[in-house]
């Protein structure tokens, strides 16, 4: 049996994952939490499976060598890549981000569209797919792989310019006339924990017919 004493762990490939810690001290204000991020390897949205697999297996090992009673993955890539890999290896159990999140567009679309913005090895995995359709098979996903994003918000760019534009890029072409689905998304949802740091830009570029959700807040 858990002790109270021992803390939750909360695991991300740079700050992205201090949004989801957030949220948990929030919910669980008594509960004493560690906190790691892998800076010197970020960001592992452009990393092969393999190298993610690795990373991941050694942050496990080390939040067990600090006695976690839980771990988080705060990462959707690396719950997309490793997850179910390292629940089977582990002695605590592990949650990670991309059902809650899921979930929770589910919830908000009323026209059962939603886009979702990741990294590229999250989008290649089709994780999101996956859950949304395990939920609810009647709902379509579009993904967009969105690669600019970690490292501006890992610079401190997120309310820059340079931020905004390229949440356009992304955004733009999944809410306009001649998206993928007619007349484009009615929901977005933030498939990394990076980017509800960019939820503003987001939200701007979406508009206000379009609802934004990220898993942070719901895991």
């Amino acid at each position: 049996m858990a002790r109270r004493d021992q803390p939750i762990g909360v695991f991300d490939s740079g700050v992205g994952g201090l949004t989801v810690l957030r949220e948990l001290r929030k919910q669980l204000p008594d509960e004493p939490t560690i906190y790691l991020g892998d800076e010197a390897r970020m960001p592992y949205g452009e990393r092969d499976r393999e190298e993610v697999v690795r990373f991941t297996r050694e942050a496990m090992a080390w939040f067990e060598a600090r006695d976690c009673k839980l771990v988080v993955i705060a990462c959707n890539t690396a719950t997309a890549a490793a997850l179910e890999t390292v629940r089977e290896e582990a002695r605590v159990p592990i949650i990670g981000v991309i059902r809650p999140g899921a979930a929770a567009a589910i919830s908000a679309t009323q026209r059962r569209a939603v886009g979702v913005l990741a990294t590229t090895l999250t989008v290649r995995s089709g994780a999101y797919v996956r859950a949304v359709r395990d939920l609810d098979p009647f709902v379509d996903v579009i993904q967009k792989a969105c690669p600019k994003l970690v490292p501006l918000v890992e610079a401190g760019k997120a309310d820059s310019p340079e931020a905004l534009e390229a949440v356009r890029e992304y955004v733009a072409p999944l809410v306009s006339e001649g998206a993928a689905v007619s007349p484009g998304v009615d929901t977005l949802l933030l498939g990394c924990t990076h980017y509800p740091l960019l939820r503003s830009a987001v939200a701007a570029v979406a508009g206000p017919g379009v609802r934004v959700v990220d898993s942070a807040a719901t895991t």
